[in-house]
């Protein structure tokens, strides 16, 4: 089977579209704040910008004001965001751990579940952080982070959280991976 990994033409046309943003928005404001780690108000306005441009949010399905490019469409507009900026992917909503929640989201929740959580997170208006635990004795550098069956035993409890799974700025929930025994 042959696979055609050739970004065509629907999808390398809206690149440059995509770089304009990047280089007359993002990169101006990422040289004021020297790369140091940006308030939130910050990421906010340059995603306002992204909206403006019509930029936003490209790997999200239209219908959640996205726009649903296919993984090929994506990588271009990725890359350009990322490969020459440290502000391009929050500007564009593509950021980790937003990005791969929303991906998560889209693609295993229900219709209700998405308007509760895939639209504001696509939107903007919020932000998601992920969280990582381990069954003893592989827990890692914190061995305290751990989660045990609860009861019912359909929902496991979390009795510890690392410092870097607590909430940042603008995050209403979390994506839990967890490993349970």
């Amino acid at each position: 089977m042959t696979v055609d990994l050739f970004p065509g033409p629907i999808v390398t046309e809206p690149a440059d579209p995509g770089a304009r943003p990047i280089r007359e928005t993002v990169l101006p404001v990422e040289d004021r704040h020297r790369g140091v780690v940006h308030p939130e108000a910050v990421r906010v306005d340059l995603q306002c910008a992204a909206k403006e441009t019509g930029f936003f949010a490209p790997h999200v399905a239209a219908e959640y004001d996205g726009h649903g490019r296919d993984m090929r469409g994506r990588t271009v507009v990725f890359e350009e965001a990322g490969g020459s900026s440290v502000l391009g992917p929050p500007a564009l909503n593509i950021a980790a751990p937003d990005r791969g929640t929303m991906h998560l989201l889209e693609v295993v929740t229900t219709p209700g579940q998405k308007e509760r959580h895939l639209r504001p997170l696509a939107t903007g208006e919020i932000r998601s952080r992920s969280a990582l635990t381990q069954p003893a004795p592989g827990a890692g550098s914190d061995p305290a982070a751990k989660v045990k069956p609860g009861r019912p035993p359909s929902a496991p409890v979390m009795n510890h959280l690392r410092p870097s799974m607590r909430r940042p700025p603008g995050t209403r929930s979390a994506r839990v991976v967890s490993a349970v025994r």
